[in-house]
């Protein structure tokens, strides 16, 4: 079944009316526009609408209409109730008028630049219009107002704002790294008596100790109880070779090296090669 419209509802120019609810989402602070009016419009297309122009939007739960019941505007509205929730838009250029209830009077405060928080008990006042040019009226949001009371408003937070700690410094034991012989640096154990925690109860608390000393006996008893291999005489040496001297004899090199920091002669012992001469080495050797 398709909606009426507000001249089939016999709604008239300067019609208003006010609605209560809460809060269920709201984009008021900034016109919805860029990509993501691409994804309404593309949306609407694919329903067989019409593009739209970029437009504010809230949504309240428990829609009730406290002025104006039963008027032609209000019925209009009233068919647009879906699953006890209502969603307004407004396509002007400008963020509705503020008001909030102070002494049973509603007064208009400055434009918070900020989007009602979810749950927040709002009224939100509707009146009709005809822009210029367009013989069918048309009806928007002119003023949020707040009950009275504090006004909550949705913020924005950061992540690291709800992690407990996070940023803070801890008072740790300050352990100098130790440099191995390859010149690594080795990051220290931490012993947990240094930071006050107890380990005592916990499941694997000398289980590793046990297990290294119940191997260590072990491999004890078997390198006690090992029969000793016994050396007969039957047994084959191995050959005694005698090197001679003279093959062993070693001779001084020098090497002269064209390097870009400047010629430098390194003197090398080697074993006696067939390099008789000296020769100079390329500077990309």
């Amino acid at each position: 079944m398709s909606k009426l419209t507000r001249e089939q509802f016999g709604v008239a120019l300067g019609d208003s009316i006010l609605i209560r609810g809460t809060v269920k989402s709201a984009k008021l602070d900034k016109p919805i526009d860029g990509a993501a009016l691409d994804k309404v419009n593309q949306r609407r297309l694919n329903k067989g609408m019409k593009e739209t122009k970029p437009f504010r939007r809230i949504t309240i739960n428990n829609p009730s209409i406290v002025e104006g019941k039963d008027s032609p505007l209000a019925k209009f509205y009233e068919q647009n109730i879906y699953r006890n929730k209502i969603t307004l838009e407004t396509k002007s250029l400008f963020p509705p008028a503020y008001k909030h209830m102070q002494n049973g009077e509603a007064v208009i405060i400055n434009d918070p630049k900020k989007n009602p928080a979810t749950g927040q008990e709002i009224l939100i006042r509707i009146s009709t219009f005809q822009s210029k040019g367009f013989p069918y009226l048309g009806s928007g949001i002119d003023a949020i107002i707040f009950p009275e009371g504090p006004i909550k408003f949705y913020e924005v937070r950061r992540a690291e704002e709800h992690l407990p700690g996070f940023g803070k410094s801890i008072d740790l034991p300050n352990d100098t790294p130790i440099v191995n012989s390859i010149g690594f640096a080795v990051a220290p154990i931490i012993a947990p008596e240094k930071l006050g925690i107890d380990i005592s109860s916990s499941p694997f608390t000398g289980v590793i100790n046990s297990y290294l000393n119940k191997s260590m006996s072990g491999q004890t008893a078997d390198m006690t109880t090992a029969d000793t291999p016994d050396v007969s005489a039957t047994t084959k040496l191995p050959e005694t070779k005698i090197i001679d001297i003279k093959e062993a004899k070693t001779e001084t090199n020098a090497i002269h090296i064209d390097s870009p920091f400047g010629p430098s002669n390194i003197t090398e012992v080697a074993e006696k090669t067939d390099l008789g001469t000296t020769k100079q080495l390329s500077r990309f050797t």
